[in-house]
């Protein structure tokens, strides 16, 4: 959610999203090998890391999570990248000039 919040905020504060303090050194580094210079596809990066993640819990977990709770998890990240296209697409769409010319006047 903070490297969407950064993504976003690129503008004004100019951070990057692969240098949010509360990703650790081994995401930093994946996501710039993954991603390049590209600011916009950390936040898609990071919830395929995240997929991945909640995929192989059996590995990570004493007792595996009940298969509804695992599609509840992938469902949660499903909705926040749905989200987050959301939130470019209203970002990057530049407001038509007739509309922006009736506000001014």
């Amino acid at each position: 959610l903070r490297t969407i919040v950064s993504v976003l905020e690129y503008q004004t504060k100019g951070q990057h999203a692969w240098k949010v303090p509360e990703l650790t050194q081994d995401e930093k580094q994946a996501l710039l090998m993954s991603v390049g210079r590209s600011n916009e596809r950390s936040p898609i990066v990071l919830a395929v890391f995240l997929r991945s993640a909640i995929a192989c819990h059996q590995e990570y977990l004493d007792v595996p999570m009940h298969c509804n709770k695992e599609l509840r998890l992938f469902a949660f990240v499903s909705d926040v990248v749905t989200a987050y296209h959301g939130l470019m697409k209203l970002v990057t769409t530049p407001f038509p000039f007739p509309l922006v010319q009736m506000g001014r006047t």
